[in-house]
């Protein structure tokens, strides 16, 4: 029987409160822990996948007993929600036990995975411990596409039971898909598959490089003209950026912070090693929790680098449309090298973004600003720009 007294309050409304005081108080209530980096599929876009078989890259990996320290840790700094992927978690024999202790730690998990490696057996294990939701990658809608993006024949068929699978045992699941020019004819038909079924279905079209800085990706990446108009023809998307650009066009960043978002603030993140960054994508500076607490990494090590100042000048911090911009110095970082650097692919991206809404907004300006004031930049990185300005003189 329901207690006259308890409060009844949606999630969304709990979550806002309980967010205004993580902030205040520094808690690291949202983390992500990078469990393997390998993974049993090979696709062309992954910025981290490894062999499930590669001996060096295992041993390198936290043992059972060190995540579940990890976690003890994580839990008692006030962690709640807890991501966990990989590379793909399920390749890890041990997943299970360390799944079910941060469950028993009152943790609200949610799972990123392939899919393809699930069975009946893990279905009905995750009835019994359920998560807080399940997202699974789909790389494409038909089996050729798929397995093009994959590498791995007969990973199309599994993936695709597996999201049948958890939608018999009512296991929240959601779908996602990353836009390559490999797939971007089916992530559509991905979308109404995932709506035909009454699933949240998300997509990115932005591909980052390897975090070990090769860039094969870009020979799958679309280019800035064509992620906007892919966009575009979203009526959802498109309200979407609309919608963002109404909330977020009158505030500027910080011109003198280095991270300028929540990363290190309220989250964080653990790699399969063990070392605690900001977050996921900023690789290049981290705290190894094999030789310290996650208490001192949290509290001493992670306030020491969200208190880098830039050093460098760059136009984006001044820039009238950083609201439709995807930069992020992480991932700056692992697109040039240089963790205040500037990305042309970026500011195409926005200034085309801005174009199409009909915002007025000086790409040229900042195009000649990075050539002329920023002495680093090299030939190949002026010739992209230069490039990126005869397709807007273009249009």
């Amino acid at each position: 029987m329901d207690c006259p007294k308890l409060i009844h309050t949606r999630y969304g409304v709990f979550s806002e409160r309980l967010h205004e005081t993580i902030i205040k108080r520094h808690i690291p209530a949202s983390g992500s822990i990078e469990l393997t980096t390998r993974c049993n599929l090979n696709c062309a876009h992954c910025y981290i996948n490894q062999p499930v078989s590669h001996a060096g890259v295992k041993k390198r990996e936290l043992t059972e007993s060190q995540w579940i320290s990890m976690i003890d840790q994580m839990a008692d700094e006030g962690c709640l929600w807890l991501l966990m992927t990989g590379g793909e978690p399920f390749v890890r024999k041990d997943f299970f036990h360390i799944y079910t202790h941060a469950k028993k730690k009152g943790m609200l998990i949610s799972l990123f995975t392939n899919g393809t490696q699930l069975t009946e057996r893990i279905a009905d294990y995750l009835t019994e411990w359920t998560p807080f939701v399940v997202e699974i990658t789909l790389y494409g809608r038909t089996q050729e596409t798929y397995e093009r993006v994959t590498g791995v024949p007969g990973s199309h068929k599994r993936c695709y039971q597996a999201i049948d699978m958890l939608m018999k045992r009512q296991i929240p699941l959601q779908l996602k898909s990353m836009v390559l020019n490999i797939n971007q004819s089916e992530v559509r038909s991905m979308q109404q598959f995932s709506r035909d079924r009454g699933l949240t279905f998300r997509y990115d079209p932005v591909i980052s490089k390897r975090i070990d800085g090769s860039d094969m990706q870009r020979d799958c990446r679309l280019s800035p003209q064509e992620i906007v108009a892919f966009e575009n023809e979203d009526e959802e998307r498109r309200s979407a950026w609309l919608d963002i650009w109404k909330r977020l066009s009158h505030m500027r960043a910080p011109e003198d912070r280095l991270f300028t978002c929540g990363a290190g603030r309220t989250s964080f993140h653990i790699d399969a090693s063990g070392v605690l960054y900001i977050c996921i994508m900023v690789r290049h500076h981290g705290y190894d929790l094999k030789r310290g607490s996650f208490h001192e990494g949290w509290h001493h090590f992670i306030p020491g680098i969200l208190e880098q100042k830039r050093v460098k000048s760059i136009p984006c911090a001044t820039c009238d449309i950083q609201a439709l911009c995807d930069y992020c110095s992480g991932w700056v970082k692992m697109e040039t090298g240089d963790i205040e650097g500037y990305s042309p692919y970026l500011c195409e991206i926005a200034h085309l973004r801005a174009d199409r809404m009909g915002i007025q907004n000086n790409l040229q300006t900042i195009q000649r600003q990075m050539i002329k004031s920023n002495a680093a930049i090299t030939k190949e990185e002026k010739h992209e720009i230069g490039q990126a300005a005869l397709c807007r003189t273009s249009d």
